[in-house]
């Protein structure tokens, strides 16, 4: 089994980012998907990656264009509300991308990578934060329960920690696991406070939220001698 740690750096700030990176532990290699280029990032293991964001952009070429510079080695990308299409796809695969990550498989078993007709590899994303615990317009059925334990116990369950054809990808946002996010609520009465000067609420360390659950992901991986690998080198060693 591969587990890849990812990290989208919504509203992180490179103060709030180097704060966060000092308080929370990171098993194994991440894949940071950033909006910017984060110094504090740069010299460490982790992989710095595309993360652009769309909305009121007209000229998506141009947009690629200025992350590629940014990050001009990456060779993974996925885009602020993985907002992508075959044109986007094509683009990508023409610059040398062999990567995205672009989709949601929520909880299910036995994800692996997947290869878009358009080129890039897809490696569709096992867990994200914010999909989990908001519910808009009752978008979840009635049984879901965010922060599920089971979403971590059943991926290392029967001897899957030896089956190497299954690739976990997790997504999680700094600033949710820096606030400890429990609800959508939670985090737009925090989220202000959080990006001006890094306050967090004094609420955050009695709640159960997405810090908590990061952190038992972390506990499990340990537990079971499992180190994240960045997206890039995942899709090397599936297809190797």
């Amino acid at each position: 089994m591969t587990i890849c740690l990812t990290f989208d750096t919504d509203h992180m700030s490179e103060v709030n980012l180097s704060k966060w990176l000092s308080s929370v532990e990171i098993e194994g290699c991440a894949t940071f998907y950033c909006g910017q280029k984060f110094d504090i990032l740069e010299g460490t293991k982790h992989l710095q990656a595309p993360h652009p964001d769309f909305a009121g952009k007209t000229n998506f070429i141009e947009l690629i264009d200025e992350y590629q510079k940014m990050f001009p080695s990456c060779k993974t990308w996925r885009s602020h509300s993985l907002l992508f299409s075959q044109s986007i796809c094509v683009e990508l695969f023409r610059r040398g991308y062999t990567s995205v990550s672009i989709s949601e498989q929520f909880g299910a078993q036995g994800i692996a990578p997947n290869r878009l007709p358009w080129g890039p590899v897809d490696m569709s994303i096992y867990y994200m934060d914010n999909s989990d615990f908001c519910n808009f317009n009752n978008m979840h059925n009635d049984d879901h329960v965010p922060f599920n334990r089971k979403i971590i116990d059943r991926i290392f369950e029967n001897g899957s920690v030896f089956d190497k054809k299954k690739v976990y990808v997790f997504d999680f946002h700094p600033i949710h696991i820096a606030l400890n996010t429990r609800s959508y609520g939670t985090y737009a009465a925090e989220r202000d406070a959080y990006k001006s000067d890094g306050a967090v609420s004094q609420d955050s360390a009695s709640r159960y939220g997405v810090k908590n659950f990061y952190n038992e992901l972390i506990a499990s991986m340990k537990e079971n001698s499992v180190e994240s690998i960045s997206i890039e080198q995942a899709v090397e060693e599936f297809y190797s």
